[in-house]
């Protein structure tokens, strides 16, 4: 059960090795063969996106943005898990390929999410209360940082699987799930300051905020903050984790930090699982139940959209490719 999606491994970030280890994140996706019920088009987003659709039609919308480090993946290698939340959750989903790391910074890939939303909003007319954000990893954390940091575009709902909080955590705690956990996942402590590194980010005791490095603009980050976490007037939150994964605790502290801002947050935890698990929902059998909690969450907290309206998103579709 402890299988890597890729090759991410600090030596081979800090020795710039990071073209093929994309390279092998998108090599493991071409095995994986999206379900034959959905529809894949390409779209005019702001940011690199494919709309994936439910052939029977679509209720909600939801902005998935995919995981890999900040520095790999692709709307491509999370094609099969954006196709399980579009089936499941009779959505259509808005596959983002946001601008990766070290290329560009935190900010960027933050503004691409939010661009993207306004994107649909204002090209599709579609209300925010009939749109959900979804991630894993760290688009997870990607999905939080957009409606931190861009307040007038925040989804009906957030699915937050296994998301990344401490990118420079304290690597003493023999007590935390960073230790007690390197065993059991395939993602290690110290990647975790490679990351940060990577997307310009440096630890400060306050704000954790990017470096000044000509490539990447100056920004400060809210949930990579050490302290607390501004999640006041959030909307609704579920956080999963593998009980077996080292960001355990990012989750556990994430929901803390809702409820302590009186945010409605879940956390589900998943007993054994590593990082990231449920993009395996064909090999494990955890992952399969946590897509229909998310999708069950999502399908909760969303309102469906008009059947005229659906009918017009999907030729505006057609027309928009």
């Amino acid at each position: 059960r402890k299988q890597p999606l890729y090759s991410l491994t600090p030596d081979c970030v800090r020795n710039g090795k990071i073209p093929q280890a994309r390279a092998s994140f998108e090599l493991q996706a071409r095995k994986q063969i999206p379900p034959e019920q959905v529809n894949i088009i390409p779209c005019d987003s702001p940011a690199k996106a494919e709309w994936v659709y439910p052939r029977s039609g679509f209720k909600r919308v939801i902005v998935y943005a995919h995981g890999g480090g900040f520095v790999a993946g692709s709307a491509r290698t999370h094609r099969p898990i954006a196709s399980d939340f579009a089936i499941r959750a009779e959505a259509a989903v808005l596959n983002v390929c946001y601008r990766l790391a070290p290329e560009n910074g935190l900010s960027d890939a933050i503004d691409d999410l939010d661009n993207c939303f306004g994107w649909l909003r204002k090209t599709y007319q579609i209300p925010k209360d009939c749109v959900a954000y979804a991630g894993d990893s760290a688009g997870a954390s990607l999905c939080i940082s957009s409606i931190l940091e861009h307040r007038s575009n925040v989804p009906a709902a957030v699915v937050a699987m296994s998301p990344v909080i401490s990118l420079y955590p304290n690597l003493t705690d023999e007590s935390s799930s960073l230790f007690t956990n390197r065993q059991t996942d395939f993602l290690s402590p110290e990647s975790l300051s490679v990351f940060g590194e990577l997307i310009g980010v440096h630890a400060q005791d306050d704000l954790l905020q990017t470096s000044t490095n000509n490539a990447i603009r100056p920004h400060k980050s809210h949930l990579f903050n050490k302290g607390r976490i501004p999640l006041d007037d959030f909307p609704p939150l579920l956080v999963q984790a593998g009980g077996g994964e080292i960001l355990l605790d990012d989750a556990k502290r994430l929901v803390t930090s809702a409820q302590d801002c009186d945010a409605k947050a879940t956390l589900e935890v998943y007993e054994g699982m590593f990082h990231a698990f449920q993009l395996f929902p064909r090999f494990v059998n955890e992952a399969e139940e946590a897509l229909d909690s998310s999708c069950e969450f999502i399908g909760r907290h969303t309102r469906s959209l008009s059947s005229d309206l659906q009918e017009e998103t999907l030729q505006k579709f057609l027309d928009h490719r």
